[in-house]
């Protein structure tokens, strides 16, 4: 009887750890799901951000490359040796309208007319 008893405590201890090792099999395996899909979002929302950011950026670029296209384009005309007034009231208008600071028209004379926001052109003749 004591046999009976004891191969029914291993049956019983074999069923149960068996039981729990199924148990943790398939936590294990929900788990491992779980985690899978929530690195995949995580990875997912990454990557938007990230092309949002890249996508600003570019937006940002074009913006002050038109820019820049815009102001050298209105002295395009201007192809003169000498500063005239609608090249430097070209100079200060561009420079109004636009985000430069300071703008600079050079002359092959080594003549050099700065437009500074808010202030008035300045000439200076550089030293050769």
């Amino acid at each position: 009887m004591n046999e009976q008893k004891m191969n029914r405590n291993i049956r019983r201890f074999t069923f149960f750890a068996l039981v729990l090792s199924v148990a943790f099999l398939i936590g294990g395996v929900v788990l491992s799901g779980l985690l899978k899909s929530a690195e995949s979002k995580n990875i997912e929302r990454e990557l938007i951000n990230k092309t949002n950011l890249y996508k600003t950026q570019i937006v940002r670029q074009f913006d002050a490359d038109i820019q820049t296209l815009n102001t050298v384009k209105s002295f395009i005309n201007f192809d003169k040796s000498v500063a005239s007034d609608t090249i430097l009231r070209g100079l200060n208008e561009s420079n109004n309208s636009n985000k430069f600071i300071r703008m600079s028209l050079f002359y092959q004379d080594q003549t050099v007319y700065h437009a500074t926001l808010n202030e008035e052109i300045k000439k200076k003749i550089l030293a050769t």
